[in-house]
């Protein structure tokens, strides 16, 4: 039960890492940070399914994992795991507070680039518009620009 905790948490440190280099990292980094984010995060889900069928089949664990046992009447191996169960709800803990944050730099990202999309439509639109019109009016034969008035 340790062990399972163990990975739990360490699996959650990762997340908690790789969080936090979101928040700092290049946007070109996204994609690699958030897949690796992903795996650790499939890896602590598989680590508390796991605990909570060990739960399921034992009231007095259940009791210490979800913190409804009495703390002074707990023996060493329970005491163990609780404060195990404790380490791994406070890293969780961090990762939730950090979450709003990776949104909004996620968000301010986005919007940098759709303004950086619309500057490069808007600056390509007034360049190319003059080439457009000549192009449009030009006949075969003639220099482009030179227009013909049909009567």
């Amino acid at each position: 039960m340790l062990a399972l905790l163990e990975t739990e948490r360490s699996e959650l440190t990762g997340v908690e890492r790789l969080t936090e280099q979101i928040l700092d990292a290049p946007s070109d980094d996204f994609p690699e940070l958030i897949a690796k984010r992903g795996d650790y995060l499939t890896k602590a889900v598989l680590a508390e399914n796991r605990l909570k069928e060990i739960m399921s089949a034992d009231e007095a664990l259940f009791a210490v994992l979800n913190g409804s046992a009495e703390l002074g009447t707990l023996t060493e191996p329970y005491r163990q795991i609780f404060e195990a169960s404790l380490r791994a709800k406070a890293t969780l803990c961090r990762i939730k507070r950090l979450e709003p944050q990776v949104v909004a730099r996620m968000e301010n990202e986005r919007a940098q680039a759709l303004s950086h999309i619309e500057e490069l439509n808007h600056s390509s639109a007034s360049v190319a518009g003059p080439y457009r019109a000549a192009v449009r009016t030009a006949v075969p034969g003639r220099p482009v620009g030179d227009t013909v008035m049909s009567v």
